[in-house]
């Protein structure tokens, strides 16, 4: 009778998950918000349709001509750029989006059941259905190569179940690895220093790493990797003896991936806790006894600078305590280090406009969810005899310096790259200048309406992810401003670029700016005039545990 009521049992839990999903996303429409981006979200799948199209075709051209010619270094190294691009992308975006799957552990489930439903909720993940198509791609451009088809379909096949299955290794993994917070910052400096080293090393000793010698058991290694294999399983002119030996350690490698993820799972099906409180609940520490004073009448004044400076201190209290706020602020600055002075070797003098555009997106969310790491005690900015002027001016007087910061140390990659313009670099302030104050306009409002809750003690790749989308809490709104004001100012660059005219993007630029400097600090006097109502419903969001 156990065997006959167990898999129904299981057939129930799927359709009882399958409809709760369905429920709240119709539930979600109701909201235009939600409507919004769910538009949003259908037209950029479609975008990246058009990409993975484009890619696979690449890829099953790339295969072809290296398998026909025959060029096997060619085939070699399309599966090498499927394979790194591919584990990359995971590693640094950590896009698996598996919060349904840690959702799960709250119902009463199987082991198999929650592992199934946490394998199969990241198969609509951006890498994996790029991988998916590319994988597609070349399967088609061995079979027109005159590869047998069995080959064509299974070589491909595996290569991309193993390239899922290492993804979802390395990200369970990873969570393991930085529960610690020491080995948390040390892995994200490594990982900023790896991307950055190569730069330096090409920028300033004339491309020295194409000199360096590959070491021999590098080498070697290489050889045992998915990729060498997958090349191995549809070579031309193989014997199917060594087709079946590359397709059998692809498939070996398959079960060993499975082996560690089902190990990880079953821990966590366990009640494995990943979260730092609970080693200072094993470790507690010892009360410090602390004598309380009243505070001084300027801090009791509501129109006082002490207010502002109050609040400024405890934003940079909390970059200071949080090595991954830390990596936050510095990962566009090594983004702009990655690609920026590639573009600096063509156009030098553009460096400094364009970091200055990009670090406004990272600004835009920055300011978006002022409130989201104060979580319960965002309480105090409402039980004290507080302005709200004051505290949007502490928080946007942090978030300005965090983008002076950014700002000054772009500088200094622009004079490093050298060739920089006078009317480049006032546009550059101009337009920096404008970011600010339409980003804090809007952020401001946004943190009053739809504040949402981003825990910084949270020690996995899945709560940062969680706390970059909290960042951006506010809808079609905060997309709007985050992508439209960068490219208002691509805009006004092309216009002066196009009508023949230098000093008209400068120009035009500076209007702007004195324009939007004039109307944020006229909104800063409407923010105590926001309806209490509303905001204490949307400030009660924070309060509520997760």
């Amino acid at each position: 009778m156990a065997e006959v009521t167990q898999p129904l049992l299981a057939r129930e839990q799927y359709r009882a998950l399958a409809e709760m999903r369905w429920t709240l996303f119709v539930r979600g429409l109701r909201d235009v918000d939600n409507r919004i981006l769910l538009v949003v979200r259908i037209l950029f799948r479609l975008l990246m349709f058009g990409v993975a199209v484009g890619m696979a075709v690449g890829a099953g051209f790339g295969i072809y001509y290296g398998l026909t010619l025959p060029r096997p270094e060619l085939v070699l190294h399309t599966f090498w750029w499927i394979f790194g691009v591919w584990q990359m992308y995971v590693l640094v975006r950590s896009s698996l989006s598996h919060g349904v799957g840690r959702n799960l552990l709250r119902f009463p489930m199987r082991f198999r059941t929650y592992a199934t439903l946490w394998m199969l909720s990241g198969l609509t993940d951006t890498p994996t259905l790029l991988g998916a198509f590319i994988c597609l791609g070349a399967a088609c451009g061995a079979s027109f190569a005159n590869i047998p088809a069995w080959a064509a379909l299974v070589g491909p096949g595996l290569f991309f179940c193993v390239n899922v299955l290492l993804s979802r290794m390395l990200f369970l993994w990873s969570e393991r690895l930085m529960a610690n917070r020491r080995t948390r910052e040390f892995v994200l400096i490594l990982f900023s220093m790896i991307g950055l080293l190569p730069q330096l090393f090409i920028r300033s000793h004339n491309n020295l790493l194409r000199h360096i010698p590959v070491p021999p058991f590098l080498v070697r290694l290489l050889e045992w990797m998915p990729p060498a294999f997958a090349a191995r399983s549809i070579a031309s002119g193989v014997e199917a003896l060594s087709r079946g030996i590359a397709i059998l350690w692809l498939a070996g490698l398959s079960l060993v991936f499975t082996a560690f993820i089902g190990q990880r799972l079953r821990r966590e099906y366990r009640g494995e806790d990943l979260h730092e409180s609970a080693a200072s609940i094993a470790r507690p520490e010892k009360r410090i006894q602390r004598t309380f004073r009243a505070a001084p009448e300027s801090m009791r004044d509501t129109k006082s600078v002490s207010i502002p400076l109050a609040v400024f201190g405890i934003e940079f209290a909390k970059l200071r305590h949080s090595g991954q706020a830390i990596y936050q602020m510095l990962s566009p600055l090594l983004l702009i280090v990655l690609f920026g002075w590639r573009m600096a070797s063509h156009s030098p003098g553009w460096l400094l406009p364009g970091g200055v555009i990009y670090l406004s997106m990272d600004l835009a969310g920055r300011t978006f969810n002022c409130f989201g790491t104060d979580g319960p005690g965002v309480q105090i900015y409402r039980l004290a005899p507080l302005s709200m002027r004051s505290v949007f001016l502490g928080k946007n007087l942090y978030a300005v310096c965090i983008f002076a910061v950014q700002s000054v140390l772009l500088l200094g990659m622009a004079v490093f790259a050298g060739h920089m313009e006078l009317r480049l670099s006032i546009y550059a302030l101009a337009f920096a200048i404008f970011a600010v104050a339409v980003d804090l306009i809007v952020g401001n409002q946004l943190s009053l309406r739809s504040p949402r809750r981003a825990d910084l003690t949270r020690a996995t790749l899945q709560a940062a992810r969680a706390q970059r989308r909290a960042a951006t809490g506010g809808g079609w709104r905060a997309l709007l401003t985050i992508f439209g004001v960068p490219l208002l100012g691509i805009a006004v660059a092309a216009a002066g670029f196009a009508l023949h005219q230098p000093l008209l993007a400068p120009a035009l630029m500076t209007l702007l700016a004195v324009a939007a400097a004039f109307f944020y600090w006229k909104s800063l006097e409407r923010l105590d005039d926001f309806d209490p109502v509303r905001m204490e419903r949307a400030l009660t969001a924070l309060v509520k545990t997760q």
